[in-house]
């Protein structure tokens, strides 16, 4: 939608900058070269109304810069929403004898644990999917609840890429940093995309 906005936005003001560009050096014959860029219809219109001209002049001028912080904001907003929280693992439980149907005291339970960064996760992901000839470039972002994120997958891969081995190779990666992390991430996106001037890959 941004994206949109800034297009429509780029077009108004390359065609006021064409426009005015051809009525300087008289392309446009219909149009007086002399003539004033306010016509005095306009100046008088606006000093009989002066109060709310300059009202309506300051509202419309509010509205393009809202519109602009929200462009901004909408195109620095990275996807996904909140990147993933460290993941906190609890130190496992002593494997003590306990007698049958006793209670764990307070003394057999564990203390302490493990936390790992979410930057760790997404760089040691980030370095499976590179394993692959095929990709030239990983980027993944982690996102959500630490216990069950989202995850985001962009893949820049070679121009030959084999797109079933690619799908083989990101779900062996998924289960490897399962097994590995204990989380199981929803993959919610992937793009596969083939960078202009990409070599093929060499056996």
């Amino acid at each position: 939608m941004n994206r949109a906005l800034w297009t429509v936005i780029g077009l108004v003001l390359l065609a006021a900058g064409v426009t005015g560009l051809l009525v300087g050096y008289g392309v446009l014959s219909f149009v007086d070269r002399q003539q004033v860029l306010l016509p005095s219809t306009v100046v008088d219109a606006w000093n009989r109304n002066e109060g709310w001209a300059l009202t309506l002049t300051i509202v419309a001028g509010l509205l393009v810069a809202l519109l602009g912080v929200w462009l901004i904001r909408a195109q620095l907003r990275r996807r996904g929403g909140a990147p993933m929280a460290d993941l906190y693992l609890p130190q496992p439980e002593p494997a003590e004898a306990q007698p049958t149907g006793a209670e764990p005291t307070a003394a057999s339970q564990p203390e302490g644990g493990t936390e790992v960064a979410s930057r760790a996760l997404h760089r040691a992901l980030q370095r499976d999917l590179e394993s692959d000839q095929q990709i030239r470039d990983a980027t993944v972002r982690l996102t959500g609840p630490a216990d069950h994120p989202r995850l985001l997958v962009r893949l820049a891969v070679t121009a030959d890429a084999d797109v079933g081995a690619l799908a083989d190779h990101v779900d062996r990666v998924m289960h490897r940093f399962t097994t590995t992390s204990g989380i199981q991430p929803d993959l919610s996106e992937v793009v596969v995309r083939i960078p202009a001037g990409a070599p093929a890959r060499v056996e």
